[in-house]
């Protein structure tokens, strides 16, 4: 019977082990894993496990400070476009009416950008929590 392991590795459990050896009509031999491989499979897991939560906490931190700054850019940008919507409710000249729709166009264009930065941020911030459990 082969026992798959996520490890990569296949455990073949024979008839007879335990008594002198594996009992085998073919004569294979099965895997010999021995405690001292697992351990250090095991540290090098928790070691892999360890560098992915700082990772993670860094990834959040970034974020944060990501989410932070794209707030602080858009309280002004959008008193800039409420301040130039009601400019524009007034008697312009064609020259300022077309520089105003100007500004509204890219105003709106920053405001997306800074949308999709802040959406960004979030799915960073709401990633996979890890769980311990022992296998």
């Amino acid at each position: 019977v082969v026992l798959p392991c996520f490890l990569g590795l296949h455990l073949s459990a024979c008839r007879g082990m335990g008594q002198g050896g594996p009992a085998s009509a073919s004569g294979s031999q099965p895997y010999a894993v021995k405690s001292s491989f697992l351990s250090e499979t095991v540290e090098q897991l928790q070691e892999q496990v360890s560098q992915l939560e700082q990772t993670m906490t860094t990834l959040r931190a970034k974020a944060g400070c990501v989410s932070t700054l794209a707030h602080e850019v858009r309280t002004p940008l959008n008193s800039l476009l409420a301040c130039c919507t009601m400019l524009g409710d007034t008697a312009l000249e064609p020259g300022q009416r077309e520089l105003l729709e100007l500004m509204m166009s890219c105003g709106s264009q920053i405001t997306n950008n800074v949308d999709y930065v802040l959406e960004l941020s979030r799915l960073e911030a709401t990633s996979v929590a890890l769980q311990s459990k022992p296998f």
